[in-house]
């Protein structure tokens, strides 16, 4: 995108709702990317409101927070840890007592089922709930989100349909065929593959930021790794997706 600046008064700017975990001060290797979006879009006659997490605990630049417009709407809410939370109010035990195999089993697949597809899910519903009261005080002309984390995506998709708005999901990288994730039991595996189908199939565009991982996803689950089964395939998404490099920006 060609930087310009464009003049236009408050009825001809136009509006967007962008939800993304890492964003300033929050110091993490997307934060750039959706900043550079968010100045650059401004300068295009953009106004953008931008759903994030309070950067408690996580690693901080504070000379980002300058470079953030003016015209931009900063919406900061909790996560919660919810293996956190369910460890206190669900003790595993002291170490005088043994926990048997079979329960020990499934206290880690439910454990594994909180953090699916990552371990941000307790950031979805205060997110929606935020989001939801700001989208009624200003509805937007399209729905932004970008991941990691992929729970944005499940935000993005919920208040899309909630209002009826254009989505666009942009993945900085890949959610199925990652080699940084790992889903040890099957069915977690299937619920996992049908929630990125899920968000695949409802977002009105995707946007990847290499070529290779929108081919990766154009194949489905992971590039068709099972056994290269063609029923993997997702056509469809190559006529709706679209590549946006990682850039470099000289200010």
């Amino acid at each position: 995108m060609t930087s310009r600046n464009v003049t236009l008064n408050a009825e001809q700017r136009r509006h967007w709702f962008c939800i993304a975990y890492a964003f300033p001060p929050i110091q993490r290797s997307g934060t750039l990317r959706t900043l550079g979006f968010v100045r650059h879009l401004d300068r295009w006659g953009w106004d953008a409101t931008v759903l994030t997490v309070e950067p408690n605990g996580e690693p901080l630049d504070p000379s980002l927070v300058p470079l953030i417009p003016s015209s931009t709407t900063l919406l900061r809410t909790p996560w919660v840890d919810i293996i956190s939370r369910v460890k206190s109010v669900c003790p595993v035990g002291t170490k005088s007592i043994t926990i048997p195999r079979s329960r020990r089993s499934l206290r880690d697949w439910l454990s594994r089922l909180l953090i699916t597809p990552d371990s941000r899910t307790g950031w979805i519903l205060p997110a929606v709930r935020q989001g939801l009261k700001a989208i009624r005080r200003r509805r937007p002309d399209v729905i932004y989100s970008t991941s990691p984390y992929m729970s944005a995506h499940l935000i993005g998709l919920m208040l899309s349909r909630w209002f009826n708005l254009p989505w666009v999901a942009d993945f900085r990288d890949p959610w199925r065929g990652n080699p940084f994730r790992e889903i040890p039991y099957r069915s977690l595996d299937r619920w996992d593959a049908w929630l990125e189908n899920l968000v695949m199939r409802r977002a009105t565009h995707v946007v990847f930021n290499t070529p290779a991982m929108k081919d990766l996803a154009c194949l489905g689950d992971g590039g068709a790794r099972r056994n290269g089964r063609s029923q993997s395939m997702r056509p469809s998404l190559d006529h709706k997706s679209t590549t946006i490099l990682n850039g470099f920006d000289s200010e």
